[in-house]
């Protein structure tokens, strides 16, 4: 302990013992001494149980050691499938849609009323662009600027 600390302590002792830090082999083994005990309460608090239930049973506890003991896991009495309605994954994801609602107003329609509806919404979205031919040159210049700028950097070009 530093000086300091020895000289406060003198004074002012504390209300509760100072504890030292355990020694590493101290450790290990108080762990391993709970691993142990756990294991050891596990396996009495077992074998307490399955002779309580033997006496309960009206057995005595040497017969019931002789008895089979139960599973205690519930064995199914038959091997379970999927429900028939239950489609895997797998088969739904080849599965083809053959009905669909509409993107305006959400009526159901069928797979070909909504490839029709859609190649007219394409065709009504397909409008050129009216841009002036010195707006398009300015666009075009700038896009070349930009990119000569990230190919050569140390050109000045304003």
């Amino acid at each position: 302990m530093h000086i300091f600390t020895q000289l406060r302590l003198a004074k002012h002792p504390p209300l509760y013992p100072i504890a030292q830090p355990p020694s590493p082999s101290l450790a290990r083994v108080s762990l391993s001494a709970i691993v142990l005990s756990t294991v050891l309460t596990a396996m009495l608090t077992a074998v307490l149980t399955t002779i309580l239930s033997t006496l309960a049973a009206g057995l005595t506890p040497s017969r019931a050691i002789a008895a089979p003991v139960a599973s205690p896991l519930p064995q199914p009495s038959e091997p379970s499938n999927p429900a028939p309605a239950d489609l895997p994954e797998e088969v739904l994801r080849t599965e083809i849609i053959t009905e669909a609602r509409s993107p305006i107003d959400g009526k159901p329609m069928t797979a070909q009323e909504y490839a029709e509806l859609l190649v007219e919404i394409n065709q009504a979205n397909q409008v050129e662009p009216q841009v002036s031919p010195k707006v398009r040159q300015t666009v075009g210049l700038l896009k070349l600027r930009k990119f000569l700028k990230t190919v050569l950097p140390l050109l000045p070009i304003k």
